[in-house]
């Protein structure tokens, strides 16, 4: 099997297809830097939950990232300014956390210590130029000029995926008109076990606390505000942030800023003959609950037990399973995504009323509130 893109997804699909014996190889065109202890928390951040966790352990990963630096959340709260507010405890389903908030490059990082032990031939930095399918195999030409062949190509090269475009598999999505600004800031107390987004009308507000006493704040905003946050001095910033966050924000001082544009795309079809679509090459999802990674490490999960159930000869018809049990799964996610983002991004008063009364019951309905407490962790209802 070849996997084209080493990132978060690749990686761990990697790993965790080569356990079972497959002979796997792994295309990846810049390999992760190594992890610099001095270095500030990077921009980019992930809610890991218990799924994604358990994951990484199996793979060998976990070690490795407790290592390096990771902050674990063991409260969630969600609340409309000036308004009702629901707050989630890890106590409230009997279990010690909800889950861990991690920088994606010390994921990838610890997931290629752990390449780096295995079996997995490693072709970085390398990129596709050529894709050729027959019956029975695929055929990879490599800018080094190597050329692979394998019984299946998994394409994890991230949402502007080129293994994508060479299979002939369309994209539908859209923008979504808003832009996150993402502000890495050193706290001046140790970071709260508490992760929390406000919602307003310009769009969501999340707190994110990271390892020694940092925290990343994400700000939701139309691209011309975010551009215009963008060009404040430091000190201007700190004052906008303060302005615009709610009280629960500790005292800070910004470290480090960037921002993104928010979009939409969903793969027409994850599979085309021998080649098959995960993670953000196949979905990418509205970064609001912070279910991206999750729901590329679910697709993972799905792919691996469904070829690792036949022979390789019989794995297009694996990845056929694979795309019924997942591409409607991650359809529902993302819109739910969709409808949570219209209706808390509203300032009309029948769905402040509406929100209001949502986060209240939610308060009180306790088996309802477990469900989906459990549902976000990744773990069984029950």
């Amino acid at each position: 099997m070849i996997v084209v893109g080493g990132g978060m997804v690749g990686a761990s699909l990697a790993l965790k297809v080569a356990m079972s014996g497959v002979r796997v190889a792994l295309i990846e065109k810049r390999p992760p830097a190594e992890f610099e202890p001095s270095s500030p928390c990077g921009l980019r951040v992930s809610a890991l939950n218990r799924s994604s966790e358990s994951l990484l352990d199996t793979v060998g990963a976990w070690p490795e990232l407790m290592a390096m630096r990771s902050h674990c959340y063991r409260r969630l709260s969600v609340w409309q300014q000036g308004g009702s507010r629901t707050d989630f405890d890890a106590s409230e389903v009997g279990e010690a956390h909800l889950g861990y908030l991690v920088e994606n490059d010390l994921i990838q990082r610890a997931l290629w210590n752990a390449l780096e032990q295995s079996n997995v031939a490693l072709y970085t930095p390398d990129s596709v130029v050529e894709l050729a399918q027959e019956s029975s195999a695929c055929h990879l030409k490599l800018e080094s000029g190597a050329v692979l062949q394998g019984a299946l190509v998994v394409a994890a090269d991230g949402a502007d995926s080129k293994m994508r475009s060479l299979a002939g598999i369309g994209v539908t999505g859209w923008d979504y008109q808003q832009h996150a600004l993402v502000v890495v800031v050193k706290l001046q107390q140790t970071a709260p076990d508490i992760t929390w987004q406000s919602y307003v009308e310009s769009g969501p507000r999340a707190f994110l606390p990271l390892a020694e006493e940092q925290a990343s704040l994400v700000w939701y905003h139309y691209p011309h505000e975010v551009k215009r946050l963008r060009s404040m001095a430091p000190l201007k910033l700190e004052e906008a942030v303060r302005e615009a966050f709610p009280d629960d924000l500790p005292e800070f001082e910004i470290l480090n800023q960037s921002s993104f544009p928010l979009k939409r795309q969903h793969a027409n079809h994850y599979v085309s003959g021998r080649v098959v679509l995960v993670g953000d090459a196949a979905h990418v999802i509205n970064p609001m609950a912070g279910q991206g990674v999750n729901l590329g490490f679910q697709d993972v999960i799905a792919l691996s037990e469904q070829l690792a159930a036949v022979q390789p000869d019989d794995w297009p018809q694996a990845a056929q399973a694979y795309e019924r049990k997942r591409r409607g799964a991650n359809l529902l996610m993302m819109s739910t995504m969709d409808g949570l983002y219209a209706t808390f991004g509203s300032d009309k008063m029948p769905l402040r009323i509406l929100r209001s009364v949502g986060l209240w019951a939610a308060n009180r309905a306790t088996p309802l509130k477990a469900s989906a407490l459990r549902y976000a962790m990744g773990l069984p209802l029950i």
